[in-house]
């Protein structure tokens, strides 16, 4: 019939017009799929190897060690053993990363460097790296000093250059009453943590990504201190964001329970973004998803749930589209697919879908869109991934096309 052979025609052009040479073979979704695979049991064994971590420390000298901090340190003391080992761990490798100087012929003797290092290790207790990169030394005075800078007799300073400036007197006395929610070398250290958050480039993606959002929440807590109608934080926290940070963290470490039952949103983020919570004893302080849930149960303003988000715009976005594997996984193979219809060398279409399995399997590991950012991780890229992948396909090419 004439209907029949006019289907027929318009079937035959078509035809002829899909891509068909484009189909993927199935040997080169076979070579994906272990690439895949390899790329998975990768990140899962150093997972794996990083858990492990911690109970592979040697701390020499701990017994010098546990017994000066157990007795001067009230957050190291509710550790459990394997938590005094990773704190003591990260003191050594904060001490090798500052300089120490004394004015007014104060001695730095090595309880000095191990009580302050204490201090930057209670801070980051939670992070992945113990240092704070943009702190460079302390200077230390035996009492109240003169600042020229201020014009005013200071119990501590905090510089933009990362140096902090400490009265030893009142950072000894900041941790003999917790009651008194003044602790000065958390409060100086922490003058120097907001700055690092408010710069890129840090170990801990968390406290720059989320520290605005944190910010955000704190927000009426901050103006009622300034108009006085706010009696838990003291009123110095009110005098610019930077001090109401520093009072924050005081209160954080120092007060938790009242912290929390008297502002339970502010509590809670900053919670998230220490990657720790004061409150936790029986588990070394630890904050995770499950935290997170059951925070969310009581805050106004929703914690991320995801350990390694750092912002709500990703959460919000994670939460959408980062759970699905199968869309990425056919957003790769319609790449494939495209750049096959337009000649493109086997070797290097190949290549380039192994740098981007790659890329989606350490995206999916780490929960964010920023882990292909890093600086190392950039490094490793073109001078590993991109190389290997490139060798690998020619070697397919060759021998298999």
């Amino acid at each position: 019939m004439l209907w029949k052979k006019n289907a027929k025609k318009l079937r035959k052009p078509l035809k002829n017009n899909l891509p068909l040479k484009s189909i993927i073979p199935y040997h080169e979704v076979l070579f994906y799929g272990i690439v895949l695979v390899w790329g998975l049991l990768r990140y899962h064994y150093f997972k794996s190897k990083n858990d492990d971590y911690a109970e592979s420390w040697d701390v020499p000298n701990f017994p010098q060690y546990d017994t000066l901090l157990q007795n001067k340190n009230p957050y190291y003391a509710k550790l459990s053993m394997p938590g005094k080992l990773k704190f003591i761990s990260r003191i050594r490798l904060i001490r090798e990363e500052l300089e120490f100087q004394g004015r007014e012929d104060f001695e730095i003797t090595e309880e000095v460097k191990v009580l302050l290092c204490a201090s930057i290790t209670q801070l980051t207790f939670g992070f992945n790296s113990p240092t704070i990169p943009m702190l460079k030394g302390v200077v230390v005075f035996p009492s109240i000093f003169y600042s020229r800078l201020t014009e005013a007799w200071v119990k501590g300073l905090a510089m933009g250059n990362g140096v902090v400036f400490l009265s030893w007197d009142d950072f000894i006395n900041g941790y003999k009453d917790s009651s008194e929610t003044y602790n000065l070398g958390l409060h100086e250290f922490a003058h120097i943590l907001r700055l690092q958050a408010l710069e890129s480039g840090f170990s801990d993606e968390r406290l720059s990504m989320y520290f605005e959002d944190w910010e955000e929440n704190g927000t009426d807590a901050f103006e009622d201190i300034r108009e006085g109608s706010q009696e838990f934080f003291r009123e110095y926290g009110g005098t610019n964001k930077a001090e109401f940070f520093s009072v924050c963290i005081e209160n954080f470490f120092e007060v938790p329970q009242k912290f929390e039952e008297k502002l339970p949103d502010v509590y809670w983020h900053l919670c998230y973004l220490m990657k720790q919570n004061p409150l936790n004893y029986t588990e070394d302080f630890n904050f995770d998803r499950q935290d997170a849930q059951l925070a969310n149960e009581e805050v106004q303003e929703k914690i991320p749930e995801y350990d390694v988000l750092n912002s709500k715009f990703e959460y919000n976005l994670w939460q959408f589209f980062g759970s699905f594997w199968f869309i990425w996984l056919m957003l790769i193979l319609i790449f494939q697919n495209f750049i096959s219809s337009d000649g493109t060398p086997v070797w290097a279409r190949m290549s380039l879908i192994c740098v981007v399995i790659g890329l989606v399997v350490r995206i999916q590991y780490y929960q964010n869109f920023r882990a292909i950012q890093d600086r190392e991780y950039l490094y490793h890229l073109f001078l590993r991934v991109i190389p290997v992948s490139i060798g690998i396909s020619l070697f397919y090419q060759v021998f298999f096309s």
